[in-house]
């Protein structure tokens, strides 16, 4: 294998990793990274997301978003209501509960990941967000052509 290959290989062995630690805080609060994901974006939304809009930001397909969001509402995190421009669409938003429940998780969360941010500093997170930034453009353009 060349270096261009080893390098690929550890890529894939930081994302995996990256999923996995995401994966492992989420349990703490009995979620999975994608509940923790889809609350995450529920949370940032707080007027309400449709669905589509949902599985475009998370990249994730519409069944398991549809599954997501009805465990949320059975469990009193979430709740719907139809969309004032589109009709035929529901927003999905956060309940009273839901929301205290994200600022809690988000809360811990955000507290790691900026601890360990300024252990590594802000040129070298700039850097590793333009690098990442321009393998995944490179990545799609390539998928496209």
């Amino acid at each position: 294998m060349d270096r261009f290959g080893q390098h690929i290989d550890n890529m894939y062995e930081d994302f995996f990793h990256m999923d996995y630690l995401y994966g492992e805080f989420a349990k703490r609060y009995g979620e999975s990274y994608y509940s923790m994901s889809v609350l995450f974006v529920l949370g940032e939304n707080p007027e309400g997301i449709s669905q589509k809009r949902l599985c475009a930001e998370l990249f994730l397909p519409k069944q398991t978003i549809s599954s997501i969001v009805g465990t949320f509402e059975r469990r009193g995190l979430a709740t719907h209501r139809t969309d004032g421009a589109d009709k035929r669409s529901k927003l999905h938003v956060l309940t009273a509960e839901g929301k205290r429940r994200c600022d809690e998780i988000m809360g811990d969360l955000r507290r790691i990941e900026l601890r360990c941010a300024h252990e590594i500093g802000e040129d070298d997170m700039i850097r590793a967000h333009e690098i990442s930034k321009r393998f995944l453009d490179l990545f799609q353009q390539a998928m496209q052509s």
